[in-house]
């Protein structure tokens, strides 16, 4: 019986470049049993998600400065923490998809109502990603856009789906604040002839008593309807996991239904030290969708460094048993699919705060930190398994 456990795990968390050949074409697939959502690899084997974030800061951080021989060996030690961590995920990374499974990130869609960046910094000011939703030339640019993503990587097996715009702003309060206007007031200015203008007088004329934030709700329905569709033509039967909603639940719920109505899976990346169970059962309940865990971490104050990005403990002992209890609590929902922790390498922000990985920017491993957590990940998939 121990024996065949660990075989099943070995199934679960191996590189997956092994696939068979006949299942090229097949695309990864949602179960549910018994009120048990699962994920099924392209070859129908169960497959719980324990992915990686930002594995390429392997080398970015030192682009440009590096010989080939040098990425080459950051890429190697890359895949063997991978294995020895049994993270059997990441994101889309061209030296990775061929060994390990991945959701691709689209990041900053066309329209997407994101927070426009530069590097190194986020720029907020008059600086948003607003278009006009309604109009055919703002749909032709998307269609390109998700066209030129599924080119490369539909045929792929290793390719599990796609997620889209990362921490999307969906609150009026909060799209005034960072961008000067809401996208109420973008498509509510644009010229008069504009496709998005006439919808919206269109829709004031029916609604009168509404009140004008009430048509973000049109939005975001025009929007992830334009973006399920460009990603059902150019990658049919693929998996969408929308996008990735920031602080639970980091949008208002009209949006997020409106997100449930098109996705196959809808994603959060919570910033909290508890799980908030209470929303993620109302989400799934409203959606009937499972959820996917994006882009989350713990974090500890190490070289110095005590402004840490994630939720912030007095050391790796403390972080790892919060890191193994926020896990089991999530796990222990029947909607979740898996994970995805922030950050392999620790990145200095403009800002002077670190965002913290597994590995410190010297690249020397958080060894007890890395420890804990593959003792959680085998402790995960042994509960997953049985």
């Amino acid at each position: 019986m121990k024996r065949t456990l660990q075989l099943l795990i070995l199934l679960v968390v191996s590189p997956l470049a092994a696939l068979q050949a006949d299942d090229a074409a097949k695309p990864w697939t949602l179960e549910q049993r018994g009120g048990q959502w699962g994920l099924l690899t392209p070859a129908g084997k169960p497959f719980l998600i324990l992915g990686l974030s930002h594995a390429s800061g392997a080398w970015h951080s030192d682009d440009g400065r590096l010989t080939p021989e040098e990425k080459a060996k950051r890429l190697a030690t890359l895949k063997q923490d991978l294995r020895d961590l049994h993270f059997n995920a990441v994101g889309y990374v061209p030296e990775l998809v061929s060994e390990f499974a991945y959701i691709h990130n689209a990041d900053r869609l066309p329209g997407s109502p994101g927070t426009a960046t530069v590097k190194g910094q986020t720029a907020s000011k008059n600086q948003h990603l607003y278009q006009d939703v309604f109009d055919p030339a703002f749909k032709a640019r998307l269609n390109k856009q998700v066209q030129d993503i599924c080119a490369k990587t539909a045929g792929d097996t290793n390719c599990i789906g796609y997620w889209w715009t990362d921490i999307p702003v969906w609150s009026p309060r909060q799209q005034k604040q960072k961008f000067g206007l809401s996208y109420v007031d973008f498509i509510r200015t644009l010229p008069e002839a504009a496709p998005g203008r006439v919808r919206f007088e269109s829709w004031k004329r029916e609604n009168a008593a509404a009140e004008e934030e009430a048509f973000l709700v049109l939005i975001a329905r025009e929007l992830y309807t334009a973006t399920a569709e460009a990603y059902r033509k150019f990658a049919p039967g693929r998996l969408l996991f929308g996008e990735r909603y920031n602080t639970i639940p980091g949008a208002p719920l009209e949006i997020i239904a409106e997100c449930g109505k098109v996705v196959d899976v809808v994603s959060f990346q919570p910033y909290e030290k508890t799980l908030s169970g209470e929303t993620l059962d109302k989400v799934h309940a409203m959606t009937g969708k499972p959820i996917m865990i994006s882009d989350w971490n713990f974090s500890f104050p190490v070289g110095g460094y005590t402004n840490t990005m994630w939720p912030p403990f007095p050391n790796d002992s403390a972080a790892a048993k919060a890191y193994e209890a926020y896990l089991v609590s999530a796990f222990a929902k029947p909607y979740i699919l898996g994970y995805y922790k922030c950050q392999y390498r620790d990145q200095v922000l403009a800002s002077g705060q670190l965002k913290q990985g597994l590995r410190d920017q010297d690249g020397k491993l958080y060894g007890d930190w890395a420890q804990s957590i593959a003792r959680i990940h085998r402790s995960l998939l042994a509960g997953a398994l049985r």
